[in-house]
């Protein structure tokens, strides 16, 4: 994770960190809620994943059709 952040400061990129604790399975998550409404409401420039299986254990992949869709 620290290897990404770094990566993002040294080329000028803002960020917000959102995480979450539990299950990948849960879908109910506060901070994948907060992601899909940033990505929904045009506040989302760039995704950067630390880990991409985290983000959702099998949901993963409509996250990113979303991603490409607003971003």
């Amino acid at each position: 994770m620290v290897n990404r952040l770094m990566f993002c400061s040294k080329n000028g990129w803002t960020f917000d960190i959102i995480s979450d604790l539990g299950s990948g399975m849960n879908y109910q998550k506060k901070g994948l809620k907060k992601l899909l409404n940033a990505i929904i409401d045009d506040n989302v420039g760039r995704l950067v994943l630390t880990h991409k299986d985290r983000l959702l254990r099998f949901g993963a992949v409509h996250i990113f059709f979303i991603c490409q869709h607003y971003i």
